[in-house]
């Protein structure tokens, strides 16, 4: 399985064993491979005895340094446009994730007090901050987006938490 911080092979070996168009996305090893898709939904290549990250290959083939993490703009881990692709650290790529399948109230940012039954908003910016108590999850959310709305706009991506 690859991994975000294995050390990439050089920009000038993967020029040479890959091909790689931009508009489309396609990155080709030299024997025709182009990979397959893991259980997240991400493609991954072996090459010389390693699983990489394709999106992390494409980014040292095009730029010619190694990413921190590479974040897929649109969401779609298989769109390995370089226009789609762009370099960040943990707290921004976080920043850009859907909420979790076993999200309850279907809000980022909204979860379920078991002692209460009520539902807590709260975002997570360097710390977490506790937003306040709802009766509803639809509660919950409307005051996350206010709190966001005036102390962090813009922090987010349009697609957080969708």
């Amino acid at each position: 399985m690859p991994t975000k911080t294995l050390k990439l092979p050089s920009q000038s070996k993967l020029r040479e064993d890959f091909t790689y168009n931009a508009a489309t996305g396609d990155f080709t090893r030299y024997d025709g491979v182009w990979g397959t898709i893991d259980k997240q939904g991400y493609v991954y290549i072996s090459y010389e005895g390693k699983s990489y990250f394709a999106h992390r290959l494409i980014w040292k083939w095009w730029y010619g340094y190694d990413p921190e993490q590479v974040d897929h703009g649109n969401g779609d881990k298989t769109d390995n446009r370089i226009d789609n692709l762009r370099n960040v650290d943990q707290t921004t790529n976080q920043r850009n994730r859907t909420k979790n399948k076993n999200n309850k109230s279907g809000f980022n940012g909204v979860i379920e007090d078991p002692r209460t039954g009520r539902w807590r908003a709260k975002i997570v910016v360097e710390k977490v901050i506790h937003i306040g108590m709802y009766n509803t999850p639809q509660e919950a959310k409307e005051a996350r987006d206010e709190f966001l709305k005036e102390f962090y706009p813009n922090h987010f991506s349009e697609r957080h938490g969708k």
